[in-house]
Parts: C-alpha cells; sequence; structure tokens
C-alpha cells in the first residue's frame, strides 16, 4: 500500500518532497515563523543544499507585493557581505513566494539565549560587533533591515555571525501596511520610531542591536508587558534600562554602550553601525589586553590590579574616530583569540553550549582553589621528635628553624594581606553626581570629569554648528549618580559638516542629479541597465546608499 506525503504539520504549507520553480526539492522542514515557513532543499541544477523560506499564501496573492518583493530579493542578492546570509534565487509557486538562500551550519541567537541564558561579556562584545558590521555593510549598499532580532540573526559553529532577512523585511514591511492580520517582526525589537508608525532608518536597526546586546548580557529582554501596546507605552515613556540592574558583572563601557545604541532619540544613538562595532571592538581589545597583562603579573592580586588598570587604560580611547578606530578594531580578532580560555572555561566560543558567566571569570590566581600536594616524600609532625641529636628526647634544631620560618611567613601573608585590602578601593555607598560637560571642548570635559574621578571617552561625532571636539551630549547625563571611576561617553561635534545622501532610487535622472547637488554632493560614476520594475531613465540603485552619512563633496554613483 502506497503512503500518503508525509506532513510535518497540518499548518505547513508545501509537502516534503514538493519541487519549487521546477528545481528545488523540499527535503527537511528547519522551522516555522509567523510569516514564512523554512525548508532545507536541494538545488537539482548546483547539486548543493540551500535554505528556502516560503512565504505565506497570502502575500503570493498580492501582484504589488510580489512586484515589491521581487525587486527586494534582487537587490539583496547583490548584497556580499560574510556576515549576511546570501540570496541566491526567489520565485512563486501555489504553497507562496519563495525565496532561496545560503544553508547556515549553524543555530540562531534566540535559540541560544534561551538555551544559555546570558553570555560572558566579551562573548556578547563580540557576537554584537560582528552583527553591526553586517549591518553597517548593508546600510552601505542602501538597505535598512527593519527586523533586527536574535531570531534573524545565525552563529555558525565557528561562532561567526550571519545575518538573515535582508531582502524581504521592506517588502513585509510594507505589505503589513495592505493586508490585514500582517504585522512584521517582533515588538520587543522595534525602535520607538517605528511603534510610533515612523519609517525606519539606519538609526533603527542600530537600537534594535542595543537590545540585542542588552538580551545578550542579560539574558532577557529590557521591556516586557502583557500586549504589544504596553511594550510600546513603556519603551516611548520610561528610562532606557541598566543591563547592570538585571545581572551585576556587567562592564560599565559595555553598559554604556548597550544604552547609547537604545537612546530613544535617535540622534542620541551611534551615528552608524561601524561607529558601534569600533566602540565594541575597542572594549574586546582592552579586555584583552587586562587579561594578558593580568596573566602576566607575579601574584593573583597583582595580576588582578594590572588587568583592571589596562582596562581603564582601554576605556579612555573608547570609541576613537576615523581610520585610527577601523585600524584598532581590525587588530582585535586576534588578541582575542589568545584570552578566551578565561572565558567560562572554554578555549573559544561554542554556540552548542551553555555559557553562563564563569565564577571566577575576574577572579585573581588567589582567589581560586589550590590543589593541596601529597606525595609519598610527607613525613608526620612525629618523626622530626624521633630524630633528636644523640637519640636525646631534646627537641630537634630543624624543628626550631621550621617554627621560625613559620612565623616569618605568616607575617609576611598577614602584610601582604593588609596592604592588599588597604590598596583596592572598597565599594561604599559614596557617589559621584555626574557634571555637565555639554558645551565643553573635549579636553575641558576631561579636565573636569578627573576632578571629580570620573574618566570621559569619545563615543562618536554628529553633525553641528558648534566648533569641531565640542561636546554635544553625554551618557550618563548631567546630574545622574554614579560610582567614582565611571567612564562618561562624550559625542562631539565634526569639523566637516557631515551630510545624509538623499534617495535616488526610482526617481527620474533630472531628480537624482538635483539631490545630489542640494546636498552638496557631487555625481560620481553613471551606469547603465536593465531592470524589469523600474521605468526607463529611472534609477535603479546608488553608492553611498540612501541616509548614508558622508562629508561634503562625496561622489555619489548611481545606476540608471
Amino acid at each position: 500500500m502506497r503512503r500518503a506525503p508525509h506532513r510535518h504539520s497540518e499548518d505547513s504549507l508545501a509537502e516534503i518532497g514538493t519541487v519549487l520553480g521546477g528545481r528545488y526539492r523540499l527535503i527537511e522542514l528547519l522551522g516555522q515563523g509567523g510569516m514564512a515557513t523554512i525548508y532545507r532543499a536541494r538545488d537539482a541544477q548546483l547539486e548543493r543544499d540551500v535554505a528556502v523560506k516560503v512565504l505565506r499564501p497570502e502575500y503570493g496573492r498580492d501582484p504589488d507585493f510580489f512586484a515589491r518583493f521581487r525587486q527586494e530579493a534582487q537587490s539583496a542578492a547583490s548584497l556580499n557581505h560574510p556576515g549576511v546570509v546570501a540570496v541566491y534565487d526567489y520565485g512563486t509557486d501555489p504553497v507562496g513566494p519563495f525565496i532561496i538562500m545560503e544553508l547556515v551550519d549553524g543555530e540562531d541567537l534566540g535559540s541560544i539565549i534561551r538555551r544559555s541564558g546570558a553570555l560572558p561579556p566579551r562573548q556578547a562584545a563580540r557576537l554584537t560587533s560582528q552583527i553591526a558590521r553586517a549591518i553597517a555593510a548593508a546600510h552601505a549598499s542602501g538597505f535598512v533591515h527593519r527586523d533586527i532580532k536574535p531570531s534573524n540573526v545565525l552563529v555558525t559553529s565557528e561562532g561567526r555571525v550571519k545575518v538573515t532577512d535582508f531582502g524581504i523585511a521592506r517588502a513585509i514591511a510594507e505589505a503589513a501596511l495592505t493586508l490585514p492580520g500582517t504585522t512584521l517582526g517582533s515588538v520587543h525589537y522595534f525602535s520607538p520610531e517605528q511603534a510610533r508608525g515612523e519609517m525606519a532608518t539606519p538609526a533603527s536597526d542600530i537600537y534594535s542591536l542595543g537590545i540585542v546586546l542588552y538580551e545578550l548580557l542579560t539574558g532577557r529582554r529590557p521591556w516586557e508587558g502583557d500586549s504589544a501596546a504596553a511594550i510600546a507605552t513603556a519603551r516611548l515613556t520610561g528610562p532606557v534600562p541598566s543591563p547592570s540592574a538585571v545581572r551585576s558583572g556587567v562592564p560599565p563601557i559595555l553598559e554604556a554602550i548597550a544604552r547609547k545604541a537604545m537612546a530613544t532619540d535617535a540622534d542620541d544613538r551611534f551615528a552608524s553601525a561601524e561607529a558601534m562595532a569600533d566602540a565594541l571592538d575597542r572594549f574586546i581589545a582592552d579586555q584583552a589586553g587586562g587579561a594578558a597583562a593580568g596573566a602576566a603579573t607575579p601574584g593573583g592580586a597583582s595580576g588582578s590590579a594590572a588587568g583592571a588598570a589596562a582596562g581603564a587604560a582601554g576605556a579612555a580611547a573608547l570609541g576613537a574616530a576615523g581610520a585610527a578606530s577601523v585600524a584598532g578594531a581590525a587588530g582585535t580578532a586576534g588578541a582575542v583569540s589568545a584570552t578566551d580560555a578565561t572565558m567560562a572555561g572554554t578555549a573559544r566560543p561554542n554556540p552548542g553550549a551553555r555559557l553562563p558567566y564563569a565564577s571566577d571569570a575576574y577572579a585573581g590566581a588567589e582567589d581560586r582553589p589550590r590543589p593541596r600536594p601529597v606525595g609519598a616524600g610527607r613525613r608526620r609532625p612525629d618523626d622530626d621528635l624521633d630524630e633528636s641529636d644523640d637519640g636525646g628526647g631534646g627537641t630537634s634544631p630543624w624543628l626550631w628553624i621550621s617554627g621560625l620560618l613559620a612565623i616569618v611567613i605568616l607575617g609576611l601573608a598577614a602584610f601582604l594581606v593588609f596592604r592588599l585590602i588597604n590598596s583596592t578601593p572598597t565599594p561604599g555607598p559614596e557617589q559621584v553626581t555626574v557634571p555637565n560637560l555639554v558645551g565643553l571642548t573635549y579636553d575641558q570635559a576631561k579636565v573636569e570629569a578627573e576632578k571629580l574621578g570620573l574618566k570621559v571617552a569619545q563615543s562618536d561625532f554628529q553633525a553641528s554648528t558648534e566648533p569641531a571636539n565640542t561636546v554635544l551630549k553625554q551618557t550618563p547625563g548631567s546630574g545622574e549618580s554614579v560610582s567614582p571611576g565611571e567612564t562618561i561617553l562624550l559625542t562631539l561635534a565634526q569639523g566637516d559638516q557631515p551630510v545624509a545622501v538623499p534617495d535616488l532610487r526610482g526617481r527620474s535622472e533630472s531628480e537624482a542629479l538635483n539631490l545630489i547637488f542640494a546636498a552638496k554632493l557631487r555625481v560620481g560614476t553613471r551606469t547603465e541597465a536593465f531592470d524589469d520594475f523600474i521605468p526607463i531613465g529611472n534609477v535603479i540603485s546608488q553608492l553611498p546608499g540612501p541616509g548614508q552619512i558622508v562629508v561634503p563633496d562625496t561622489a555619489v554613483d548611481y545606476v540608471i
């Protein structure tokens, strides 16, 4: 008797064995979501396995949506970055529109968080930095993801990040306005401007990534509620939450990075995803330097102090702008790999293993248990009594010497403990009120902060009419209470006033040229191409992408 084709669930949209587009045979169900079902499939032409995302059938019944979907898929196929899941093909089928993507051997970040909880700070920073680099590359090509969240981030077995769903998020977002019952993504990761129904921008992706970093550090999302409306209200009206309030041990610099990315006002966030990645990479490099210094310093207490000093020195350089930052960040990977063994007792990050904070991750050598020496050569105390001179009953000189040595050693140990206690600041109730540094130059702000025992670090630059290096914003803000030694992140005025690249796509060439000139930019390379959906004479794509922040007189290339 012939068995009916197997279905994984009654909600599945396609049977295993179905061939899509005459080429892709479905061989395994990988997952289901609110807007799509994902399968492993075999590409009959290229003889390779691929991932197939089949969208809900109602999308295929909307001709306007499919036109947008096709255009976005074509554009996404041109996005080539190691941190972005590659798009190979697209099409439609009675079961729904589908998109063919690179098959990644790994696990989504959401599953890792659900299984492992909070990750060690350096690992959380490394993963977030990789995501930020991938987002920055997409922004430079004119893409805004609109739905950055852990389930849209895949982590390979080697610990590398792959961001997925570039190319369909925009089409889905526009469909949500016309198709009943259709929503995009999770309200937990929406930016405030998206929650208000405004257009998503690169700053929206940075905000969502800040929430991802918060979740990696704490194991939970910053806002929860009984409904989407309650979550959105808390986000729009409440303060930006502090990761350290949920989980102790979050480094202050990493906490400041997360809170800056999650700023309610888009202007208060990092100027770009690349700037956020630079800040994270600087943190990683400083942590690696501190760990190396601690390992190289004799004595656990001294080593811990050296590591803390190295971390503090690195904090002062956080977020340095320009080529120096990029160069510093590029050198991070090797240094981090060398120190991975200090994290959670593993030599390298493994997404498949549980990765809680190690209880002794920041302990000095003296804080860790030492094995008690044992051996056949150990002697009982009464052995020495049997070795008195001339067989008499007097006390052995060796016993006197041993006693004196023991007293000296105990005295020295007590002295070292006393020095350690008195040289290490003891946490107390003392708090410092953050001064108002806005309007000062960077050097002036540094002097004012140091008077109160605080540090400053440059996070990024921003366009302003103020003179170069003037402090425009600060985190934490003026009047907040912090512990002595904390770092204040400063947003500084940029010397050359940058401009945002206008969106030329779909416009006539004359309109595009007017927009370029109005933005004080110059015309770059003009290329001609054919597109099924863009009228002849209109712009198909551009570089730099829309919304990219550049200096005046930057050349804008476009395809028409």
